[in-house]
């Protein structure tokens, strides 16, 4: 089982309601806001399911958000650091945007970045991963 199918698993038990899989439309709307071409894994994940309903929170107290709500009110930041110029658009927030994750753009790339934890992972799989075996790193 990918890690995306067992978060999908996961929340379901939960609980938490999942939005139907963006159109290819929607997924269209989100790269032209990032600016670059997505990742399979980050198309896979919208194409599975768009974000969570409005107000619905994993576990950890963290809301996924559909990509109509990330173009509605987009939330960006940008700077640079060690690595480089970046440019961040949120598509989840923790306890009631108390903080965020962000897609970090760097050049043509993207990463995630755990605003929380002060950790960029290289990928939405290894997010995934990492709530799936070590929860704590991401709440650090």
């Amino acid at each position: 089982m990918t890690n995306l199918a067992e978060i999908m698993r996961r929340w379901r038990l939960q609980g938490v309601q999942l939005n139907p899989g963006a159109s290819d439309g929607e997924l269209g709307m989100l790269e032209a806001l990032v600016g670059v071409a997505l990742p399979l894994e980050i198309r896979d994940y919208f194409g599975a399911m768009n974000g969570m309903a409005d107000g619905e929170t994993t576990d950890l107290m963290t809301g996924f958000w559909s990509i109509d709500r990330i173009l509605g009110d987009p939330q960006l930041n940008a700077g640079s650091d060690e690595l480089g110029e970046y440019r961040d658009i949120a598509f989840a927030d923790g306890m009631t945007q108390a903080w965020f994750l962000w897609l970090r753009v760097r050049g043509s790339k993207i990463t995630v970045f755990v605003e929380i934890a002060g950790l960029e992972l290289p990928s939405l799989e290894a997010l995934f991963d990492c709530y799936l075996t070590d929860p704590a790193t991401l709440c650090a």
